[in-house]
């Protein structure tokens, strides 16, 4: 129940994440390079007039801390992977049993990335979780009883 009334979680999420707007103007082609956030970031965070100033380690949304270190091109083509990957294992053609699986899946990635605006996904489970998901519904199920 505490944690449902403090802000400094809320006031973390905006310094990074301003902190991080500023990175990208800075270096809006190619980036600081992966995993600089936290070691290049102190340059870039300011005083806000209305929360205080709290420094954090990574940024809290996987987007902008892809833009930091990727750069925005390697950011959109990273977008643009994303994208295609899912996007053909979600509209992809197959059997009718696979339906559930491909609606499931969107289920599962529209939480991803909703999670990845909010949190740094620091974890492995979540994104393992995911790619597995779309691998079944990539898989060619009728090409493997054609070939038993």
């Amino acid at each position: 129940m505490a944690r449902s009334n403090d802000k400094l979680p809320i006031y973390d999420r905006r310094n990074s994440n301003r902190a991080a707007v500023r990175m990208i103007e800075a270096k809006p082609v190619l980036g600081f390079g992966w995993g600089r956030f936290e070691r290049d970031s102190l340059n870039y965070y300011r005083q806000a007039h209305d929360y205080p100033l709290r420094l954090v380690r990574d940024v809290h949304n996987v987007y902008l801390g892809n833009a930091v270190e990727l750069g925005l091109v390697g950011a959109t083509l990273w977008l643009f992977a994303l994208v295609v990957v899912f996007a053909r294992a979600i509209l992809r053609r197959g059997p009718p049993e696979m339906r559930p699986w491909r609606i499931g899946l969107l289920a599962v990635l529209v939480s991803y990335v909703v999670a990845g605006a909010t949190t740094p996904l620091g974890y492995a489970l979540p994104t393992l979780l995911l790619w597995t998901w779309a691998g079944i519904c990539w898989a060619d199920i009728r090409g493997l009883a054609r070939a038993a």
